[in-house]
C-alpha cells in the first residue's frame, strides 16, 4: 500500500521530460525563423513608404514654388533632418524628412522638368531602395 501511494505521488509530481522541453524549444525556433524575416521585410517596406512620402512632399512644394517664381531650384536634405529648397536668392521652402531619409539625387530645371530622389539610411548604410519622383511620376531607384 505504501509503495502504491509513493508511485502515485511520483507520477502526479512529475515535471516535463527533457524530450518534451526540446520539442517545445524546436517549435519556438521554427516559428522565430519564420517570423523574423517577415518582420524585417515589413520594416524595409515602412522605410520605403517614408521615402516615397518625403519625395512626393518635396515635389509638391517645388511645383508650388514655380507658380510665383521661375528661378532654378536645388534640393538638399540630410538623414532624418530637414529638406531645403533654395534658389539663387536663398532658402525658399523647408520641411522635415522622415527619420533616416536623405535626398540622394536632384535635378530641378522647372515645374515640368525635375527629378528628386530620396532613400532611407541606417547608420550611414542604405537599407531600402531609393525612390525618384520626376515629371514621369514616382519610380523606384535613383534616376536623377
Amino acid at each position: 500500500m505504501l509503495a502504491r501511494m509513493r508511485k502515485m505521488q511520483e507520477e502526479s509530481e512529475g515535471g516535463f521530460t527533457l524530450i518534451e522541453l526540446l520539442i517545445v524549444m524546436i517549435i519556438i525556433g521554427i516559428l522565430a525563423a519564420i517570423a523574423i524575416p517577415l518582420f524585417l521585410n515589413q520594416k524595409k517596406k515602412a522605410h520605403e513608404t517614408g521615402a516615397k512620402s518625403d519625395v512626393v512632399d518635396i515635389v509638391q512644394h517645388l511645383t508650388s514654388y514655380y507658380i510665383d517664381s521661375n528661378l532654378t531650384l536645388t534640393a538638399a536634405g540630410g538623414a532624418g533632418g530637414t529638406w531645403v529648397l533654395s534658389d539663387s536668392t536663398g532658402v525658399v521652402d523647408t520641411s522635415r524628412l522622415s527619420p533616416g531619409d536623405m535626398i540622394v539625387g536632384q535635378n530641378i530645371v522647372s515645374d515640368t522638368v525635375f527629378c528628386v530622389a530620396v532613400q532611407h539610411f541606417s547608420g550611414g548604410v542604405a537599407d531600402s531602395r531609393a525612390w525618384t519622383y520626376s515629371q514621369d511620376g514616382l519610380q523606384p531607384g535613383n534616376l536623377c
